[in-house]
């Protein structure tokens, strides 16, 4: 192969390449928000969601603080480890029924709602929590995503989902099956694509060269 083919073949095989495209993840782990209050909004990036429940109210638990969170009476959501599984510090979780003050988790489980209100669209596509019970999730439009289950206290876990962008206005539901917590949520914010590689001015003169040449093959030939 002359230096001109394999020029044009080069460039053809780096455009190739360039043409994939990147997705971009944001985490929301609750950190940064104030624990043991309840929880109605909260913002990821520039996306915001508003926060529903089907029971008692969601609030926030934090694993290092056991003055406010009441570590002594609730252990099984807190991680042996902090950090392992990427779970630790703030956690959310349904409150315990009745008049206790305190960041305790429901034994009874509930729905805990995210509408997205404002700004860019969002999909779904993992989480992690930490105690020994089963987290459902599902997206308004796409249905159920998928399923987190743990099998002891304190256990940590993490589930991945395909991805289902969600619009203003729609939502997805974790339904907490009995007690636990969901530690983080992550999100694709949508395919970023690739900059066009420098190389595309050689691809392209590249294939008109070939082109060219194949003309005058074609004419000396006849």
């Amino acid at each position: 192969m002359n230096t001109f083919l394999k020029a044009a073949a080069i460039a053809a095989t780096t455009v190739v390449g360039a043409q994939a495209a990147s997705a971009a993840t944001l985490t929301l782990d609750f950190e940064g928000l104030t624990a043991n209050q309840a929880l109605t909004s909260v913002t990821v990036g520039t996306t915001t969601f508003n926060i529903t429940t089907s029971v008692s109210e969601a609030i926030l638990f934090d694993t290092l603080d056991n003055t406010t969170s009441d570590h002594v009476g609730d252990p099984d959501i807190i991680p042996a480890v902090q950090g392992e599984n990427g779970v630790g510090g703030n956690v959310l979780i349904l409150r315990e029924d009745g008049s206790n003050p305190l960041a305790n988790d429901r034994a009874g489980g509930g729905t805990i709602t995210f509408t997205l209100a404002s700004g860019p669209d969002l999909a779904l596509i993992g989480a992690s929590g930490i105690d020994d019970d089963t987290w459902n999730f599902a997206e308004s439009f796409a249905g159920a995503l998928g399923t987190l289950t743990l099998g002891g206290e304190s256990e940590t876990g993490t589930v991945s989902f395909l991805p289902s962008f969600m619009t203003v206005g729609s939502f997805f539901t974790i339904e907490y099956e009995g007690s636990g917590a969901i530690d983080s949520l992550v999100f694709d914010d949508g395919l970023t694509p690739v900059p066009v590689p420098a190389a595309l001015p050689l691809m392209l003169a590249g294939l008109g060269g070939l082109g060219v040449m194949a003309r005058r093959r074609k004419t000396r030939k006849s």
